[in-house]
């Protein structure tokens, strides 16, 4: 040890003979190697991250040339949402050229929609589905998706659950909540199937709740070639199937993620719920459609009210071996992890890379809690509720073109 400090204390001298300008030069050297050694890891990196993202978002050759009737397949999973439900066929099919519709009634459904569908038949093509027709058997043997001592028993770790539930009850509820959200996956992914077997193209999966619009940001943009109501017959289809292959590529297709808007139930300062509208010959009152009572919505950011976007598919480029034709698609809002977009790159916006949006009506209250629904709380309704960031009343002009195509007598008729 004593050798090493010995030899340490004659550096200085060591340095003077080798010359300090040696020294000097092998510092450098080492700073600039480590500096580009630093820049080059940080180019590979970003290389690297650019790769990656571009492997997520890789999209098959678009070779999409709309039809001049194009129209809109949907898959609908409801449970007792008969009172909004004509005013959603009505919209869709008015706006949108929807012409096949498969229906999944939940099994804990206290009514049937297939008194609100009857009239529907004459225009659209209409399946109802139980869970008999696309469940798996091992399902309806057991009557449940996941084991019940998998399912937490624990209200306080439940953020449906108000604290003073006992265990049975939130074992119960939860099991319910799982069985449902297998049931949604399972049903999303055997309606896609249907229909890419049968050659259908754009395909929808919405609820009752929900509407599709042309994204605001879009429409209010100067020179804006968009519908300027959705008041023509098939106006916001033709505009899907307009957008030129750079649009489409810019909203991912085939995979066009739409975020949902929530509007609250905050009612228009001019109106009362017991307003009618009257078109022609026909009257309807406000209170019992979504589309003309709600106006007032939340911020275009506010993914915690949003939430989770909707998705438009063409299925036919989309390949038979993606996994959103599987057994256990990624989600019901991101059918496919490979070419639909994650919630973080949301952004309403860029119109172009998000040219769709969805209307989401939380409703009355009264209509809210109608539903037997364990996820439905006093709490959750009064967060979304009270939300008044903007309005929008765009979408009210349809029921006027659907009256003047349908005629008043079987527009009213269609509309309960």
């Amino acid at each position: 040890m004593a050798g090493f400090v010995r030899v340490g204390a004659f550096m200085p001298l060591l340095a003077t003979f080798c010359g300090f300008s040696f020294l000097i030069n092998i510092l450098t050297l080492t700073i600039r190697s480590d500096k580009l050694f630093s820049a080059n890891l940080l180019q590979r990196t970003l290389d690297n991250f650019q790769h990656e993202e571009q492997q997520e978002f890789l999209l098959p050759p678009i070779n999409y040339t709309p039809s001049k009737s194009v129209s809109l397949a949907a898959c609908l999973l409801i449970k007792d949402d008969n009172e909004i439900l004509s005013e959603w066929i009505a919209y869709h099919y008015f706006t949108l050229n929807m012409t096949h519709l498969i229906v999944a009634i939940d099994p804990s459904s206290e009514t049937s929609p297939s008194e609100t569908l009857q009239p529907w038949r004459k225009y659209i093509q209409i399946e109802e589905w139980h869970d008999e027709d696309f469940m798996p058997e091992s399902f309806l043997q057991k009557g449940y998706h996941i084991a019940p001592h998998a399912i937490n028993g624990d209200a306080t770790k439940s953020k449906w659950h108000e604290g003073h539930e006992t265990p049975e009850q939130v074992i119960a509820d939860n099991l319910r909540i799982q069985n449902h959200r297998f049931r949604q996956l399972t049903f999303v992914s055997q309606c896609l199937k249907r229909f890419k077997a049968i050659g259908r193209d754009w395909v929808m999966h919405l609820d009752t709740d929900e509407y599709m619009v042309i994204n605001p940001y879009l429409r209010r943009r100067p020179g804006s070639n968009t519908p300027k109501t959705p008041r023509g017959r098939a106006s916001i289809i033709q505009f899907a199937a307009s957008l030129n292959r750079t649009m489409l590529r810019a909203a991912n297709y085939p995979c066009i993620s739409m975020p949902r808007l929530l509007f609250g139930s905050e009612e228009d300062r001019n109106h009362t719920a017991t307003s009618s509208l009257k078109v022609g010959s026909a009257e309807f009152s406000t209170e019992r459609l979504e589309t003309l009572r709600w106006k007032y919505h939340t911020e275009f950011n506010d993914t915690e009210r949003n939430a989770q976007p909707k998705v438009l598919i063409d299925v036919s480029r989309v390949p038979w071996s993606d996994e959103m034709f599987t057994e256990k698609p990624f989600s019901i809002h991101r059918p496919s992890k490979r070419l639909c977009r994650r919630i973080d790159q949301l952004r309403p916006r860029e119109a172009n890379r998000f040219p769709l949006m969805v209307h989401h009506y939380l409703g009355s209250k009264e209509r809210y809690f109608a539903r037997n629904d364990t996820r439905r709380s006093e709490r959750f309704y009064e967060f979304k509720a009270h939300v008044n960031a903007g309005s929008d009343s765009w979408i009210m002009p349809w029921i006027e073109g659907f009256v003047e195509t349908m005629g008043a007598d079987t527009a009213t008729a269609l509309l309960g």
